[in-house]
């Protein structure tokens, strides 16, 4: 019998982290399955460093695996990939990048390296209005350089799922798919890592639940967006080590980690446009599931509802308070956006620099 590769796509914001957590590295211990390990935990991200050159998502869609074969084998990262894929021909393999439902290169490139393994793709998928607000808020506290526009683009948060997902129903080389619905109901006990190891044939003695929770509380979410779309913090970040920028962001976030408050739900008339706008695609992947997503907003009465950018800077200054009251007193006398996003920047600057004296400190001493 054939040996398989699963490849699981995410989609993000659905459990993918927990997922990578659970069966990466030693934590695994099962002798049915081997998580690749040359890519890191996330294959996703380490699937990029194969292709430094390449600068966005769109690049990489137009990317063709047979002309760019050649240039992929001149990488130096690509041949311990080579070698890791020899030592494991004889094993079944998991991949799990969330990242990968931007390209179905990835299944070229697994079906290279692996050309005698059957391949299975592993995908979860979340319905539209519930996708919005957790991408919202995965785009604000990411680690990344980014900043933002005073406005929030919803067109951007509704994904184009007949785009990101038809290439794969219609890969040949692909011998299976598993794409479901991310809901509770739709999964082997509830659980996505329960129902993912069940597709992969694996008993719950061989493995151990990790669950990574990554979401953030809605204020702290307000002052972020209020920081990464002002702008002293877009000028700033052109000119300043990349690489700090992404450290300082982490550790700005970790200040209000002893706060804890409702989350962010993204509704109203600019989310209905936004939805009407891919109404054939949202179409496409109910008819492929056979299902209908729901068509309203969560109800939840201690969350914060936002119509749009105006909500977030309100609830901003409506909760300045807060930030008084936190160890690291924060002090904004100010219902001022521009100023209020200034003081919020100084804030997260002093933290650059604090890394960027260790940093020089540290290679000093070297």
């Amino acid at each position: 019998m054939a040996k398989k590769c699963y490849i699981h796509i995410g989609m993000h914001k659905t459990g993918s982290s927990s997922i990578q957590e659970t069966f990466c590295g030693e934590k695994f211990k099962s002798g049915k399955i081997k998580y690749f390990p040359i890519l890191g935990p996330n294959h996703g991200v380490g699937f990029k460093k194969l292709f430094p050159h390449i600068r966005s998502n769109e690049e990489l869609k137009k990317l063709e695996f047979d002309s760019s074969l050649s240039l992929l084998k001149e990488n130096t990262y690509m041949n311990l990939i080579y070698k890791k894929a020899k030592e494991l021909e004889n094993e079944n393999i998991f991949f799990s990048g969330e990242d990968f439902s931007n390209s179905s290169y990835v299944v070229d490139l697994v079906n290279h390296i692996f050309p005698n393994h059957e391949i299975e793709l592993i995908c979860y998928i979340r319905n539209p209005i519930d996708f919005a607000s957790s991408a919202f808020q995965q785009r604000v506290k990411g680690p990344g350089v980014h900043s933002f526009n005073r406005e929030i683009n919803f067109n951007n948060l509704i994904p184009d799922y007949r785009k990101k997902f038809e290439p794969y129903v219609k890969n040949n080389k692909i011998s299976k798919l598993h794409i479901k619905e991310y809901k509770r109901t739709n999964l082997i006990g509830g659980d996505v890592i329960d129902d993912i190891a069940k597709i992969m044939k694996l008993e719950p003695n061989e493995y151990n639940k990790v669950i990574s929770n990554e979401s953030a509380d809605g204020i702290v979410i307000a002052y972020t967006f209020l920081l990464k779309s002002s702008k002293i913090y877009k000028a700033a970040t052109k000119v300043l080590n990349k690489k700090l920028v992404s450290e300082t962001n982490q550790k700005f976030l970790k200040i209000f980690d002893s706060n804890k408050f409702p989350k962010i739900i993204l509704c109203g008339k600019k989310l209905n446009e936004a939805l009407k706008e891919k109404k054939d695609s949202i179409k496409w992947i109910e008819d492929y599931l056979c299902t209908k997503f729901k068509n309203t907003v969560n109800k939840d009465r201690d969350a914060f509802y936002i119509n749009d950018e105006y909500d977030i800077f309100e609830l901003a200054k409506k909760n300045k308070s807060i930030l008084e009251n936190l160890k690291r007193k924060i002090k904004i006398k100010t219902d001022n956006i521009g100023e209020f996003s200034n003081r919020l920047f100084l804030i997260w600057f002093n933290i650059y620099t604090n890394l960027e004296s260790k940093n020089i400190l540290k290679k000093t001493n070297q």
